[in-house]
């Protein structure tokens, strides 16, 4: 049995989840049309809270973690490969980079 979560931003983009990710920590991210997620839980309840990478909207396609627990994200005209100081964003601590 599962349970739906959806974000409490009513925008269709918000709720158009493209990719979810379960990193090494077994914390689940939600990236969407409009934002980057992590689920939270609040008691008995789930909740996807937006994550902070310094943009207003972001459009996630993909994202990963690499072997030493980076995690990167690729957004509209962001590929991952390549430099990714622009889409390289630690989840954790919100900070850009290592």
């Amino acid at each position: 049995m599962f349970t739906v979560v959806v974000p409490d931003d009513e925008d269709r983009g918000a709720r158009a989840a493209n990719v979810l990710l379960e990193d090494g920590n077994g914390t689940i991210w939600c990236g969407t049309m409009k934002h980057l997620y992590q689920l939270d839980r609040q008691g008995d309840r789930f909740k996807l809270t937006p994550v902070d990478v310094g943009a207003k909207e972001l459009f996630v396609l993909d994202m990963l973690e690499d072997r030493h627990r980076y995690r990167h994200y690729s957004s509209a005209g962001q590929p991952l490969q390549g430099p990714l100081r622009e889409s390289e964003h630690d989840l954790y601590r919100g900070l850009r980079g290592r």
